[in-house]
């Protein structure tokens, strides 16, 4: 059926064609892609919020039953319940998170004590990154050409 998709081809739906269309229909249609949940069993919401994203998965334990597609019969497989590439249970740090600083100097002008000049400086131009609230919509450089 493909190459009723290649470009300047005449459209001939052949007995083949019809096969393949059959065939896509019935294990689109049978098999087990969406499955209802069972209301009388708990939900599960699974977390991980790594550094680089986060995400929620919402499920139940029996959708861990898997059809075997050699035999007629459902089979148990137990639920891994390790995850050793995500890091579930390392939000809490012993540091505070960048952003309080910024929302501690903008909800009170107060700066952290203890740093040094570079610092400071860096301090501040990540603030006018993240929070940019001038009045103005240019910005004059330093040869005072704005």
């Amino acid at each position: 059926m493909t190459h009723l998709l290649e470009k300047e081809t005449p459209f001939m739906f052949s007995k083949d064609c019809i096969d393949a269309f059959k065939t896509l229909k019935k294990k689109l249609t049978e098999a087990s892609i969406l499955v209802v949940p069972d209301w009388n069993l708990p939900f599960e919401l699974m977390c991980d919020a790594s550094d680089f994203a986060i995400g929620e998965v919402l499920g139940q334990h029996h959708l861990s039953r898997l059809e075997n597609p050699h035999k007629d019969v459902f089979e148990n497989k137990d639920i891994n319940e390790n995850f050793p590439l995500e890091t579930l249970g390392k939000i809490s740090s012993g540091s505070t998170p960048w952003v309080a600083d910024f929302a501690n100097f903008h909800a009170g002008n107060f700066i952290v004590k203890g740093m040094s000049s570079q610092q400071k400086k860096k301090f501040f131009k990540n603030v006018k990154h993240y929070f940019w609230d001038d009045p103005y919509l240019f910005q004059i450089c330093a040869d005072q050409i704005i």
